[in-house]
């Protein structure tokens, strides 16, 4: 058997501590006989290596194919569920698929550890304006948006860099510029930043500019980071 696709998580993702989230992932038999199969997330603090909880999905047969019919990928679903089991912070997370109902069964399915998940009220997305070419001389303002999806409002902290110096940070150092509070369940903060093509810069040359934005509540550090890359040109 083998795991041919999942939506895990990546290390460094967030999901909200106050509602419980699925995970998937799809098992194809790859053998000859059925097999009993389950989906294990065992999550560990990142803190304190002896406080671990596992979830753990019910039991699913995942029958064989034939030459008339080939398997079929058969998806499993494991609940993490925060709040029942009052888990906030940063985890460890070990996933496998336990295969069992057989003589002989191939080995547990083991998929990548996943280094750090946060567990917290406090969780929103950057969104970052398109590129765009700008004639010399000329200034843009690029706008960035700043979602909340948590569950707690939040106040944002912005620094801003930018490789060619053609930005106006003006409005982010020394001190960083405060964005909020800004509701939860998915309101929206903004910010803009002035940048002006000198009018000697040769056309094709870019800077990217990066925003750095910092939540002002959460448990543990809670960064996001985005750029726009402004090119000299028409």
């Amino acid at each position: 058997a083998e795991v041919v696709t999942d939506d895990l998580p990546e290390s460094g993702d967030r999901i909200a501590k106050a509602s419980n989230t699925d995970f998937h992932v799809t098992v194809l038999n790859t053998g000859v006989v059925a097999v009993m199969a389950k989906f294990e997330l065992k999550m560990t603090e990142k803190d304190d290596a002896l406080v671990s909880e596992t979830f753990i999905s019910t039991g699913v047969q995942i029958p064989p194919g034939t030459l008339a019919s080939p398997a079929q990928g058969v998806v499993l679903t494991t609940t993490v569920m925060p709040v029942l089991y009052n888990l906030v912070g940063d985890y460890i997370v070990e996933p496998k698929v336990i295969l069992t109902g057989c003589d002989v069964c191939p080995p547990d399915l083991l998929l990548p550890d996943i280094d750090t998940l946060s567990i917290s009220d406090y969780i929103a997305e950057l969104i970052v304006p398109a590129n765009r070419a700008i004639e010399p001389g000329s200034t843009t303002q690029v706008s960035f948006s700043i979602k909340n999806t948590g569950a707690k409002a939040d106040t944002y902290t912005v620094i801003v860099s930018d490789g060619e110096g053609w930005a106006d940070t003006s409005d982010f150092t020394p001190t960083p510029l405060s964005v909020g509070p800004v509701a939860s369940g998915g309101g929206y903060g903004y910010f803009d930043i002035p940048v002006t093509i000198p009018a000697d810069a040769t056309r094709g040359v870019s800077t990217l500019v990066t925003a750095t934005v910092t939540s002002g509540g959460a448990e543990t550090p809670f960064i996001l980071t985005g750029g726009v890359t402004i090119v000299a040109g028409d």
